[in-house]
């Protein structure tokens, strides 16, 4: 279990951002064009014999499971009855509520992180969902 898989989340800015309508479920349509940024937070993501998602993160107020990445892992695990646990050692640079899509960028990155350290056969597509 000494393989690490490392992960660049990067932050994006919104460059135009266009409400259409409010959904039945309380979220925006929305169209928007995105622009990424330097800036990034860092995931190093690795198995671990317990059968859980183990996070830790300099925040330390991120390490619960209101978490994305908890959120993640469970579909993950549901879909692909993964046979070992995770742990995921983040290190946040991006600032937490700013508009940066820092929260959603370290999810793609753990998403693509999981599917290369587990060799998952998943499109791109089916990760998006």
């Amino acid at each position: 279990m000494d393989t690490i898989i490392t992960k660049r989340a990067y932050a994006k800015i919104n460059l135009n951002l266009e409400i259409i309508k409010k959904r039945p479920d309380n979220y925006h349509e929305i169209e928007s064009i995105f622009q990424r940024v330097s800036l990034y937070d860092e995931l190093s993501i690795s198995k671990i014999e317990e059968n859980k998602l183990d996070l830790t993160c300099n925040i330390k107020e991120l390490e619960n499971e209101s978490n994305i990445l908890y959120k993640a892992y469970q579909k993950l695990k549901e879909r692909f009855h993964l046979s070992t646990g995770i742990h995921v050692d983040l290190i946040k640079h991006i600032p937490t509520q700013a508009g940066l899509g820092g929260g959603s960028a370290d999810c793609a990155a753990f998403l693509l992180g999981v599917k290369e350290l587990f060799n998952l056969d998943i499109s791109q597509a089916e990760l998006e969902k």
